[in-house]
């Protein structure tokens, strides 16, 4: 996984599941107090608000020459449990939310 800016990233892998939840405060992360919600959208409980992940885009392509080459856009059937690797790797470009 690599961090193309604040809310996009890179993904790759085969045979896992990668989802992604939001991060808390400094100062929560520090200390390790975050509170997680157990639903099916990925949430966190930040100064006393839940915090909900979404994914605005995903996108599965190639890398050539350093640049990311999108072939096509995953729908929400395909996302809706987190991102799903099996036996040959992918390479993901994940936009995302927090709601």
């Amino acid at each position: 996984m690599a961090q193309l800016n604040d809310n996009q990233f890179l993904v790759t892998g085969y045979y896992c599941r990668v989802d992604f939840r939001p991060a808390g405060t400094a100062q929560q992360q520090k200390s390790q107090q975050i509170v997680f919600g157990t639903s099916q959208t990925p949430s966190a409980l930040i100064e006393g608000k839940w915090q909900h992940r979404q994914f605005l885009r995903v996108e599965e392509g190639v890398d050539e020459n350093g640049v990311f080459q999108s072939q096509r856009i995953l729908n929400g059937d395909q996302t809706d449990w987190g991102l799903d690797f099996g036996s040959e790797p992918d390479v993901l470009r994940v936009s995302l939310a927090v709601y």
